[in-house]
């Protein structure tokens, strides 16, 4: 059935849906595309939830997880237009207004999370940080490690050359397709929800996401290995809407921001151990094959990605920036 999410956004407002908003004079709709038991939810916005309670400041928070209220790119355009208060996205989703989110999702830019968390809390961050407000009217409140993306198939992946002609799904977004031919794949662009199906009935031959998510979307029900290339190392953006903060005081403006800061490191540690324990448990009950970084080309995937990115993006202000990373 087809329908229009502007709509189903004031419905679902209008209507209570989703999970009950605690009291408070201002009730912050936080959406987002992951399952209710992804870590985001779990460790983030659960835990902002009973912060804001105890603050007593007036603000409390509806979720909306699952693509309830749109694809990522629906929910970028909502939040710039206020129509959604709050989300947490792949910063790529906001290049198409402001053109240096790409750098922080580009493949192979990072090395680690610790490396990425450098330059997003560096002077230049704090620069394209402040770009993104004035460009789109997004505020940054601060930053949740997604984890690295991998790639689930029904074959090994060790190389690049196991990508090709591999049918290879990517959010409909022009970065995250060129990442995916950057690494030897022909991307496929498709939302997030049509994945698992797709997987299914072999529309599509392969995916990446982070190990979470492949679990929480149980794509381990559909593919044989997963091989952990790690060829994208993302810290997801938390933000609000601008026109949503000048509604707040100040009072709650910094107990918002203190609660966004306030969960980062267990929001960071339930990624990195929910990640841990989902190696050790598929190699424990082979449920799927994972195949291990020592067993994967990553020179190959490295050199490979990084010359197609700096080919395809040289000119701009942000490959330029890319460029100088990867030569570190």
């Amino acid at each position: 059935m087809k329908f229009h999410k502007k709509a189903l956004i004031s419905a679902l407002v209008i209507a209570g849906f989703s999970a009950p908003a605690f009291a408070g004079d201002v009730s912050l709709r936080f959406a987002h595309i992951w399952a209710p038991g992804h870590p985001f939810q779990t460790c983030g916005i659960d835990k902002m939830a009973e912060m804001l309670k105890k603050a007593d400041v007036g603000l409390s928070i509806r979720a909306y997880p699952s693509e309830q209220l749109g694809t990522m790119a629906q929910l970028a355009d909502s939040v710039v237009s206020g129509d959604v208060d709050m989300s947490v996205f792949g910063a790529s989703y906001l290049a198409n207004r402001y053109e240096m989110m790409n750098l922080f999702d580009s493949a192979y830019v990072f090395e680690s999370a610790e490396d990425a968390s450098k330059l997003i809390e560096s002077k230049r961050g704090a620069e394209i940080w402040q770009g993104l407000l004035e460009k789109t009217g997004i505020r940054r409140l601060g930053n949740w490690l997604y984890g690295a993306r991998h790639i689930t198939a029904n074959k090994p992946v060790r190389s690049p050359a196991d990508l090709e002609g591999v049918k290879f799904r990517v959010p409909d977004n022009s970065l995250m397709i060129e990442n995916a031919r950057s690494i030897g794949a022909t991307p496929v662009p498709m939302a997030f929800g049509e994945v698992y199906l797709a997987l299914q009935q072999g529309v599509i031959d392969a995916q990446e996401n982070p190990l979470t998510v492949i679990e929480t979307q149980k794509f381990t029900e559909v593919q044989d290995y997963v091989s952990l290339t790690g060829h994208m190392i993302q810290v997801s953006p938390v933000v609000v809407s601008e026109k949503t903060w000048q509604k707040l005081d100040d009072s709650q403006r910094d107990t918002l921001l203190n609660v966004v800061k306030g969960v980062t490191e267990g929001v960071n540690e339930c990624v990195r151990s929910q990640e841990a324990a989902l190696v050790a448990k598929w190699q424990k009950d082979a449920s799927v094959t994972v195949i291990p970084a020592d067993e994967i080309d990553m020179d190959a995937f490295r050199k490979k990605a990084r010359e197609h990115i700096s080919k395809t993006y040289g000119d701009t202000e942000w490959g330029k920036i890319y460029a100088e990373f990867v030569s570190r």
